[in-house]
């Protein structure tokens, strides 16, 4: 639900189409920006979590 509306569907899984650098940017993006100040992480991190 967003803002009230309902909206049929899930988000798609994309933890087979990225690779792990590709994934890797996109936290780090979402990491730093709108006044975020967390650390980086880095593809070994993502590479790690993936196979747990």
């Amino acid at each position: 639900m967003i803002q009230g509306q309902q909206y049929p569907g899930q988000m798609p899984a994309f933890g087979t189409v990225l690779s792990e650098g590709q994934i890797t940017a996109v936290i780090n993006y979402v990491r730093t920006q709108w006044g975020n100040n967390a650390p980086l992480v880095t593809a070994e991190q993502v590479a790690k979590e993936r196979r747990k």
